[in-house]
């Protein structure tokens, strides 16, 4: 059951994670630390879902980048990947690079740093 604000305790671990642009592998090192003794495609499972639920929230976008840059991105700085472009990139697992050598990256929306720091609005 998940609390008034609809975020579990992964879910807003997964949010605060994204406080700084992640690549998706951070999330399934997280999962990892939540659900122990939770196979890959249980982990697989929690974690789109939880993810496409913080995007589908606004808390969180999703963007492709270079390993080298990626992380020093913030929203300002890339092109949100729509909900459809992200499922896909969830399908071919972490750690996949794309043919321009980019990966999957997330950071925080503006809304989601509100969210963390005051609850929902």
């Amino acid at each position: 059951m998940k609390p008034a604000n609809g975020l579990d305790m992964f879910d807003m671990a997964m949010l605060m994670e994204g406080g700084v642009p992640q690549d998706i592998g951070a999330a399934y090192g997280l999962a990892r630390r939540f659900f122990p003794t939770a196979d890959e495609d249980e982990l697989h499972e929690r974690i789109s879902g939880s993810m496409l639920g913080l995007l589908e929230r606004g808390l969180i976008v999703f963007f492709r980048a270079p390993i080298e840059d990626g992380y020093s991105f913030g929203q300002a700085d890339v092109a949100p990947l729509t909900r459809d472009q992200v499922q896909d990139d969830f399908a071919l697992g972490p750690g996949h690079v794309d043919d321009d050598e980019n990966m999957l990256f997330f950071v925080q929306s503006p809304r989601g740093r509100e969210f963390q720091e005051h609850g929902p609005s």
